[in-house]
């Protein structure tokens, strides 16, 4: 897995436990907290629940997100 990209805001209950798999697989990521991104961007916790919003794990190569089965059954 590669280029993640999570994009999500202060008190998203699921974050920490994403990061956390991201990091027990060693892959690399970048968070990002919307509610600090400019009010151009369209995305807000007022528009989407309490929750993870994406995840988008596919880098300029356009690998697969996962390796095999097991690595997406535990994510």
């Amino acid at each position: 897995m590669t280029n993640i990209l999570i994009l999500t805001y202060e008190k998203d209950p699921h974050a920490e436990s994403v990061c956390k798999y991201f990091n027990n697989i060693n892959a690399k990521y970048l968070k990002v907290d919307t509610e600090k991104l400019s009010s151009d961007f369209d995305i807000s916790k007022n528009r989407c629940p309490p929750a993870l919003h994406h995840i988008i794990a596919r880098g300029i190569e356009r690998k697969k997100i996962f390796t095999d089965g097991v690595n997406r059954d535990n994510f």
